[in-house]
């Protein structure tokens, strides 16, 4: 399934076994992407694209898959280029209303030239957000707030991962917020592992994929 026109992001759609869970991949430019999670009161979405007109075809393709509304959106990297899309879902004065719960780790940002998050999380919570449970775990790479999602009622998680944490430097020390965050994700019982960038996993692989990334050797940047 996919948006066409060349105009348009192009996106890939793929659900997660049986649960009401998708993952929507934008293929141009540098992928992402971008999860939608159906709760009792409405949807999550995590990531809503780099640009409007990203966040403009990533509603389109919601709306093919549920007709309900985005309730919640979370930013996985705060602040980033990678949630420029929430203008097609939430403007400025819907956030400061409350009408729908943008969530991100750190500190709020001053001057956000996006639409800015109206829950902004430092230390690791359990919520309820549009009628699902998610725990949370904050976690800060450089001046950049992430934000690592566990459903436990669904065994997924939710990696705040870019392409580059997945090569473990030289010297890095014996952890980081990354290896913390693989080491949090290894002590719960996860069937199904996605993130920002990676293709999800499932099953055996997610437990290989983990215990791979503690276990392999440094490289040199």
């Amino acid at each position: 399934m996919s948006i066409g026109a060349r105009s348009k992001p192009r996106l890939s759609v793929r659900r997660i076994a049986d649960l009401p869970v998708w993952v929507l991949r934008s293929s141009d430019a540098r992928p992402l992407n971008s999860v939608v999670v159906a709760g009792r009161h409405g949807l999550i979405l995590i990531n809503t694209g780099p640009s409007a007109k990203h966040g403009r075809a990533i509603s389109r393709q919601i709306a093919d898959l549920t007709g309900d509304p985005v309730t919640t959106i979370i930013y996985p990297h705060h602040p980033t280029a990678d949630c420029r899309g929430t203008s097609a879902f939430a403007d400025h004065h819907d956030a400061r209303l409350g009408k729908v719960v943008i969530l991100a780790s750190g500190r709020q940002a001053d001057g956000h030239t996006d639409v800015a998050p109206n829950l902004v999380i430092d230390r690791e919570c359990v919520l309820n957000l549009s009628g699902v449970t998610l725990r949370l775990l904050p976690a800060a790479v450089g001046s950049v707030g992430a934000t690592n999602i566990y459903l436990p009622e669904h065994r997924v998680a939710m990696i705040a991962d870019e392409p580059r944490m997945w090569a473990r430097p030289l010297r890095q020390t014996t952890t980081t917020p990354f290896t913390h965050a693989v080491g949090w994700f290894m002590r719960l019982r996860v069937d199904h592992l996605l993130g920002s960038h990676m293709l999800p996993l499932s099953g055996p692989e997610v437990n290989l994929v983990l215990r791979g990334y503690l276990d392999q050797p440094p490289v040199r940047p």
